[in-house]
């Protein structure tokens, strides 16, 4: 096959003559393009267009669904014929909130002070009252204090912020004067309104309170001024003393004149010959008393002693409290002790411990 090269250099050259017109025409229409401010550059046009189309696919309405968006989650519990069984029905609330605000409970005036001290004077001015208030009340928590005591236990409250207290206003009150906050305000009240002798009465809440110091080892001892202490009478008032002993009411014995004569002239005459008594220490090492007693070994039964009660076996621990360890001992100080009043003598009879008093007038 023959190929001619000059027809073949013709169209070459005619193709190229072809594609620099349109490039020369197309660049002459960007460049009037742009002096007529009318050409977009292409790269800025695609990016473009990339925006509008993503923006439109976010725009996009959700896909429609056979069934509704709350039951989708429920399609596995769907009937053979597609339905889907309705959740069960939510029971009502019927409660309704109380708006109502809760009245607070004013706790015992016990769990919250306690009464240690009272000084008591005629002059008004001069009373006044120690009081300890609970370590674990403090002021700040007036509500909490009443759940707890309405609930049965011990209030317990933290403090909020509460200014301190001086150690004289903490503790130390007279009449008419205020608990500290929030003890002092509504709806406790809380007020000295009197000092007894025994006892303090506070407002208290919506009426009065009465506390009295924590007496006795267990803090629940009955106050002095409320003892019932009997008048003692004098059983010596109406008794002319005889020449012989006399054996009074209450069991006591007012001595003759004849014997107390006697004893005074020599105390050994009430332990004399009719009369035989020992010193007996016991034995430390063995349980019991180990305090030294006159034993009394014989009594005789017409002697000065058998005259006032004592008997055979008798054991004398101690005369108007002093102990007697031996008969010495007991010479010696009735010698000294020759004129009181009334000797009360202690003894031991058969293990009971016996009481025996003796009157000189």
């Amino acid at each position: 096959m023959r190929v001619n090269i000059r027809k073949l250099k013709g169209l070459l050259w005619l193709l190229c003559v072809v594609v620099l017109a349109l490039g020369c025409w197309t660049f002459w229409g960007i460049y009037q393009d742009k002096q007529t401010g009318r050409y977009e550059s292409r790269k800025s046009t695609d990016i473009q267009k990339i925006f509008e189309s993503e923006q439109s696919i976010a725009e996009a309405p959700p896909p429609t669904t056979y069934y509704p968006a709350d039951a989708r989650d429920s399609l596995w519990l769907a009937r053979i014929d597609g339905t889907v069984e309705p959740p069960p029905a939510q029971p009502k609330d019927d409660s309704k909130t109380d708006d109502t605000p809760k009245k607070i409970v004013v706790p015992n005036l016990e769990t919250v002070i306690d009464v240690s001290l009272i000084v008591s004077s005629d002059e008004p001015s001069g009373r006044f009252i120690a009081v300890e208030y609970d370590a674990d009340l403090t002021p700040g928590g007036a509500a909490a204090v009443a759940a707890a005591s309405a609930a049965g236990r011990s209030p317990s409250v933290a403090a909020a912020g509460a200014p301190p207290i001086s150690k004289e206003r903490r503790m130390h009150l007279a009449e008419g004067e205020s608990l500290r906050p929030p003890w002092d305000g509504a709806p406790y009240n809380g007020r000295v309104e009197k000092i007894s002798r025994q006892e303090v009465t506070f407002h208290w809440g919506e009426g009065e309170v009465v506390l009295r110091p924590q007496l006795g080892a267990t803090g629940d001892a009955t106050p002095l001024s409320e003892f019932d202490i009997p008048e003692i009478a004098d059983v010596l008032a109406n008794v002319e003393v005889q020449d012989e002993r006399q054996v009074l009411p209450d069991g006591s014995i007012l001595m003759g004149r004849t014997d107390l004569a006697a004893i005074r002239e020599d105390a050994g005459k009430l332990l004399g010959e009719d009369v035989v008594a020992q010193s007996v220490t016991p034995d430390a090492s063995k349980e019991g008393d180990s305090n030294s007693y006159i034993l009394l070994k014989n009594v005789a039964p017409n002697s000065l002693a058998a005259k006032y009660g004592f008997k055979s076996g008798d054991h004398v621990i101690s005369v108007n409290g002093i102990p007697m360890p031996s008969v010495t001992a007991a010479m010696n100080w009735a010698k000294a002790n020759s004129d009181l009043p009334t000797y009360v003598v202690v003894y031991e009879r058969l293990g009971q411990k016996v009481t025996a008093t003796f009157h000189v007038k």
